[in-house]
């Protein structure tokens, strides 16, 4: 008896929350590549490589003064020309072990990684605080003038004393209170909101007018942030993996879970250490027309047995594709060898393990 045709739509949403072999109509996976908005397939961007840094430690990328700018993870500040050339600025090194968090002001580049804040004005880092006052921080942001930090391990934020980045008081510190919990996660969005987040809630603070204090809080939800660089701000809505390991977003009070059908992969997740979701803290990629976000889990263990997975998010399309390397030696997919990225020139580059990539849409 013959057979008929059965018509699979390539530009159907990826079910990752049944096996494969029970889809009838529609896809499992989609690798290195994403689709259209004309429901095609599309080749996601090759990395080239753009520069070699002078230490081969995780690269976190920002840019300052229409200049590239990264930190690794073994502390050393780099500024990068157009044409990949490369000056070491590093007099104090970043110390804290954490991924590096930026915030610009207008007279510098204030990084944090777990330990005491460092700052880059044009010439080489130093303490932004050299009186000890400043906090130990893991994330800081600036808003109308104050630069914000957490307090590791402590449910309070610190603040400078108004466009005196150098300068904090004792008495500069707030608490979060919508749950007791230690904060985790900070970001400023471009609306000049403070998104504070604790494994149980996430709160958002504002900047008074007038008065005594810089700052006052607005509201809570019972959205918890699982992991302290889970979250971004992207098309007007924070995007986070809460609490119960569900990829969210919300703007105000409202949530709603974006990310159901990847609701299984983001279950299985074997280990979250130093996963991150891009670019931090709101600069998602634009690319090729589409516009994602990256989230990657860099040491989890992916449907090969190798370490890494990398999900991309077109969050104007709400769908999914994932991203993988290659490992010669096993001669199977790998990690997507990235740990940051960020747009600058109208150029897209990704911060790898001593070096700095640069993605090269597909011709033709």
């Amino acid at each position: 008896m013959a057979r008929g045709w059965t018509k699979i739509p390539l530009d159907t949403k990826l079910t990752n929350n049944t096996d494969e072999t029970s889809i009838g109509v529609g896809l499992a996976e989609l690798e290195n590549g994403f689709v259209t908005e004309q429901g095609t397939h599309s080749r996601f961007p090759r990395l080239t490589l753009f520069t070699r840094l002078h230490d081969a430690g995780r690269v976190y990328l920002h840019d300052w003064r229409g200049d590239l700018v990264a930190a690794t993870s073994n502390g050393r500040f780099y500024r990068l020309a157009r044409d990949g050339t490369v000056h070491d600025r590093t007099k104090v090194v970043v110390q804290g072990g954490r991924r590096v968090v930026f915030a610009k002001t207008e007279d510098e580049i204030v990084m944090a990684a777990g330990a005491q804040m460092v700052r880059y004005s044009g010439e080489r880092t130093e303490l932004l605080d050299e009186s000890g006052t400043a906090p130990n921080s893991t994330h800081c942001g600036y808003i109308d003038g104050y630069i914000v930090a957490l307090e590791v391990g402590s449910g309070r934020f610190w603040h400078s004393d108004a466009g005196l980045a150098r300068v904090w008081n004792t008495l500069s510190l707030f608490a979060a209170n919508g749950s007791p919990d230690n904060i985790t996660g900070l970001i400023v969005t471009p609306y000049r909101e403070l998104i504070l987040a604790g494994p149980k809630s996430t709160e958002q603070f504002e900047r008074l007018s007038g008065g005594t204090l810089p700052f006052f809080r607005r509201w809570s939800i019972g959205e918890g942030l699982y992991h302290p660089h889970m979250m971004t701000f992207a098309n007007n809505g924070v995007y986070l993996i809460n609490h119960l390991r569900e990829f969210v977003r919300f703007a105000g009070q409202q949530s709603q879970s974006v990310g159901d059908e990847m609701g299984k992969v983001i279950e299985k997740i074997d280990n979250w250490n130093d996963a991150w979701m891009g670019g931090f803290p709101d600069n998602p990629l634009h690319i090729c027309g589409q516009k994602f976000l990256v989230l990657q889990f860099p040491h989890a263990t992916n449907r090969y047995d190798t370490k890494g997975v990398t999900l991309l998010f077109d969050y104007r399309q709400q769908r999914f594709s994932r991203l993988f390397g290659w490992h010669d030696g096993l001669g199977v997919p790998d990690r997507y060898p990235v740990w940051s990225h960020w747009t600058i020139w109208g150029r897209h580059f990704f911060g790898g393990e001593g070096v700095v990539y640069e993605a090269v849409a597909p011709s033709g």
